[in-house]
């Protein structure tokens, strides 16, 4: 089962998400994420049946935290192989989520799970394989995320692409 563990979005940001999507896809081609999968990453894991261990990580990581707020705000891109991979930038002026993530990488160490290699840098990707054509200057007003839960999803492959079911939610 290929897993990772991440922030799922509100409707609210979906919406406001999807629609700055639909305004750099008309001047740049590529696989844009449908708005239903759109999340911030925590923790990507692959391929594994540790899903117990797994949980109980999630379980553990996301005791004494409450809900916070950070806004999506900014355009970022980085090529990989003569195309770009597109993302939302997270402003996260407190550095709750990286708090979050520190306390997740600390309990997957104790079930076993090693560190990551780079540094933590939340974003939410909103394409990939995206054709360049220019830069992907484009200002849209801060939006609001208020984050109150994090999740152990399921990468599913279907005949119409990549599928992020929630296996386990942990809110806080």
């Amino acid at each position: 089962m290929r897993v990772f563990i991440g922030v799922p979005l509100d409707a609210s940001a979906r919406r406001s998400l999807s629609a700055v999507q639909n305004e750099l896809a008309k001047s740049a081609q590529g696989r844009w994420i449908p708005p239903e999968n759109l999340h911030i990453t925590l923790r990507f894991i692959g391929e594994t049946r540790a899903l117990g261990e797994l949980s109980a990580a999630l379980e553990r990581a996301c005791l004494g935290f409450a809900p916070f707020s950070v806004h999506i705000g900014g355009i970022g891109s980085f090529e990989r192989h003569g195309r770009a991979l597109v993302f939302a930038k997270i402003v996260d002026a407190d550095r709750k989520l990286g708090f979050l993530h520190e306390s997740l990488e600390s309990a997957l160490g104790d079930v076993g799970f090693g560190r990551e290699g780079q540094a933590f840098k939340p974003h939410i990707t909103l394409g990939r394989d995206v054709e360049e054509s220019g830069s992907f200057a484009f200002d849209y007003p801060d939006i609001p995320l208020r984050v109150s839960e994090a999740a152990l999803f399921e990468s599913l492959r279907t005949p119409y692409g990549m599928k992020y079911e929630a296996l386990q939610r942990v809110r806080f």
